[in-house]
């Protein structure tokens, strides 16, 4: 036996399971040149889009490279089929069609060309997706309804329910009767008609007009009908199980169904009478079907459990070749240097590309465009060229020009100085650089919670090789604010200790920015924040134990969290270490921060009425302005019956609405300074997950985060989690146990009875 010459090869990645459905091959980025790209998604949830054949040599294809993955994504869900085909209106391009186990997700994969041969760029765009109301099992594309010009999906559920799409909306969903079973399915478009293996060992076909017109029940397979019943258009008894179907067509508009048998190889005529049957001798696994080139006869690839492929031309045995896995699905792929390849995929994720017979030739003239190059067209060409000389020339002139002498080594980022801050900085340069001086500036007068900045630079070096530079530091605390004179009596205080070794802490020299000398022996510093003017206090003192007490005290709330993280990292680069044997919940201002959240979500909800008010004036604004506009063309004029009136009261009320949207957003802005954007509702379940640690089973979460009707259960889980931290208790995963600190002495002056609370928001007994 001969064995299959491996073109391009990708290894197993381990740990990652594969289905029957799991390969597609396609010109997914609908490239120019049409070549096709393989496409893998795994029961682990990961995606990937290979190239084969990109860096062809003359001994043939080199091992798998990096650069051979294009893209890859990980979607957190299994992955139970993949497809592709024209399934949106406005292009005619192809798309991606990903079947989850509860959604359909349609997406486009695009690719950006780059300056280098691998600097190329693949992106993937969601479209539109619908969610399952039962689980799916595989799903089918084709023209249903005879529609040119675009695709229709069809989903088969686990329970028998096929639910049929019109791309971005649902058009109905249909029970087939006497169905325990899901199977293999395949559309016929020359028929209009769906090829569907039962689990009674039979195959049947239903048109889809008798499926879109048929009135059954939703909610139950039983086949019970209100309208016009569900029936097969013919059937055939196989009398054993299908492993796959394939629908080929062949001269003279003849589709033929390839239907694989656990025991014999099927070739059906379209009214479902048996052309030919082959008795099969080993075991297959897997199959692909598809003309010759003569149009008169099936070529079937037939995989086996023992690694072979067997190739049969209609029923007739033409070549048997050894592969190097059992594979789970096999595809047919053409690539610019080989045409026809066998690509084969395992359930452990190894891709084989191979071919039969005679070793393809690398070297390929390429057709040139089809377009007749005449004098008019050199002339045109050579007037653009010498016009782009000339702004290249200008270009240079400029002082833009660099040292032809470039470094190799991999761009540093040195940062220092830095005088002013900023949010987010993007910039672009194609000129080869040695050193970049970057100036942040910020016009805002937004609370800044944090001094920490983080600078990512993307660049390609000299070799064309893509890279990414990354680098933190914390902006000094003198730009957001200025010393003062502390202040005592404040609404809000928290105090820690640390355990000091030798001499006291000076805070002179933990702030030595926002001093002159670190000579200054100072107990007691107030800092003013520039954008709410804010005063915040930090006194120490040496307690009784003979350690260190720090005491931070302000009016704001959010600044005396800034200072306090600040002080905080700035004690850790001392390796201070912490006394909490004195630690009082009752210093914790857990009323203030309760207050900040309703603010912040009384502001969201204020500006979600605002837009669904203004979106309702909007409609009634536009019909408005629809019935005056049929009024006034009418050729009998007819009384406006006050219409103009009543247009002019719904643009007085679009106005309001608008003026209250501009102030309720830029008070929202204001406090998402505080807590950010969809804080309420990601906060609540972090808190869930970390109870989780503790041991306890928390609600059931949806997977999709919504705004929160009252700050109730946040604030109940956040006293929760205070209460059960000064008992001692620490976050651990669910398997370790729960260890208790004994010594703590603390206050429970607001302590409640937190698993009782607990036990009311997760309904247990």
């Amino acid at each position: 036996m001969l064995t299959i010459i491996d073109w391009w090869s990708v290894p197993s990645a381990g740990g990652e399971q594969f289905g029957h459905y799991s390969l597609c091959v396609a010109n997914i980025d609908n490239s120019i040149g049409g070549s096709d790209k393989i496409i893998v998604g795994n029961l682990n949830g990961l995606l990937r889009l290979y190239n084969v054949g990109s860096n062809p040599t003359e001994e043939g294809l080199p091992a798998f490279a990096a650069n051979d993955l294009l893209m890859e994504m990980d979607f957190k869900i299994p992955i139970l089929q993949i497809s592709t085909g024209l399934l949106l209106s406005a292009t005619t391009n192809i798309q991606l069609a990903v079947l989850h186990p509860k959604k359909l997700s349609i997406y486009s994969i695009s690719s950006t060309a780059g300056v280098t041969e691998h600097g190329s760029a693949y992106n993937i765009l969601l479209i539109y997706e619908h969610l399952l109301q039962r689980s799916a099992f595989t799903m089918t594309l084709g023209p249903f309804g005879h529609i040119r010009g675009k695709d229709f999906l069809c989903v088969q559920s686990l329970d028998g329910n096929l639910v049929f799409y019109e791309q971005e909306s649902l058009a109905f969903n249909r029970f087939l009767p006497n169905s325990l079973l899901p199977g293999a399915m395949a559309y016929i478009a020359h028929s209009d008609s769906f090829i569907v293996a039962t689990s009674l060992w039979t195959i049947e076909s239903y048109r889809y007009q008798v499926l879109a017109i048929a009135n059954t029940d939703d909610n139950t397979n039983s086949g019970q009908t209100k309208g016009r019943k569900v029936t097969p258009d013919w059937s055939l008894s196989l009398g054993e199980s299908v492993i796959d179907l394939k629908v080929v067509l062949l001269e003279k508009s003849n589709h033929y169904i390839v239907v694989l048998g656990e025991r014999n190889l099927y070739l059906l005529k379209e009214n479902g009478s048996i052309w030919v049957m082959k008795k099969l001798e080993f075991s297959p696994s897997c199959m692909t079907a598809y003309s010759n080139d003569t149009n008169d006869a099936i070529i079937s690839l037939i995989a086996t459990n023992i690694s072979t492929l067997i190739i049969y031309s209609n029923d007739r045995a033409m070549w048997a070749t050894q592969l190097p896995f059992t594979p789970i699905a096999i595809q047919r792929a053409f690539f610019p240097n080989l045409l026809g390849a066998v690509i084969c995929l395992s359930d452990d994720g190894s891709i084989c590309c191979g071919y039969l017979g005679t070793n393809p030739s690398i070297k390929i003239v390429s057709v040139p465009n089809s377009h007749v190059i005449t004098q008019s067209n050199y002339s045109e060409s050579e007037s653009e060229l010498q016009e782009l000389r000339t702004i290249i020339n200008s270009h240079n002139l400029e002082g833009n020009t660099v040292d032809t002498k470039v470094v190799r080594n991999d761009l540093m980022i040195t940062i220092c100085d830095v005088q002013t801050i900023s949010g987010v900085m993007s910039s672009k340069t194609s000129n080869p650089l040695f050193q970049i001086s970057i100036q942040l500036q910020t016009t805002s007068t937004l609370f800044v919670a944090s001094t920490k900045v983080d600078l990512i630079v993307s660049y390609t070096n000299e070799d064309g090789a893509p890279r990414v530079v990354s680098k933190s530091i914390h902006i000094p605390i003198n730009i957001f604010s200025k010393l003062c004179s502390p202040l005592k009596e404040v609404e809000h205080k928290v105090s820690f200790d640390t355990i000091t070794s030798g001499q006291p802490i000076n805070l002179a020299e933990i702030f030595s920015d926002m001093f002159d000398t670190n000579n200054n022996n100072t107990s007691a510093v107030g800092f003013e924040i520039y954008d709410d003017h804010y005063i915040v206090s930090i006194y120490t003192s040496i307690n009784k134990s003979m350690n260190q007490k720090f005491v931070i005290l302000s009016e704001s709330l959010g600044g005396m969290a800034f200072i306090a993280n600040e002080l905080i990292r700035r004690l850790a680069k001392n390796s201070v270490k912490y006394d909490v044997s004195n630690l009082d919940i009752s210093f914790i201002p857990l009323a203030n921060l309760f207050a900040l959240i309703d603010d912040h979500l009384m502001a969201r909800h204020h500006v979600m009425n605002l837009q669904t008010c203004l979106a309702n004036s909007a409609t009634q604004f536009r019909a408005i302005q629809k019935r005056l506009l049929i009024k006034l063309k009418d050729r009998n004029p007819t009384p406006l019956n006050n219409l103009e009136t009543l247009l002019k009261v719904s643009q007085t009320q679009i106005n309001a609405y608008s003026e209250s949207l501009l102030k309720a957003t830029t008070d929202l802005h204001n406090k998402n300074s505080h807590l950010s954007s969809g804080w309420e509702e990601r906060t609540e379940l972090c808190l869930h997950t970390v109870l989780e640690s503790y041991g306890k089973d928390g609600p059931k979460m949806n997977e999709q985060l919504a705004i929160p009707d009252t700050s109730d259960t946040i604030k109940r889980l956040i006293n929760i989690l205070v209460n059960r931290i000064f008992k001692g208790e620490t976050i651990n995963n669910r398997d370790t146990s729960r260890e208790t600190k004994g010594n703590r002495n603390f206050k429970q002056n607001s302590i409640i009875n937190e698993e009782e609370e607990y036990n009311e928001l997760t309904g247990d007994e």
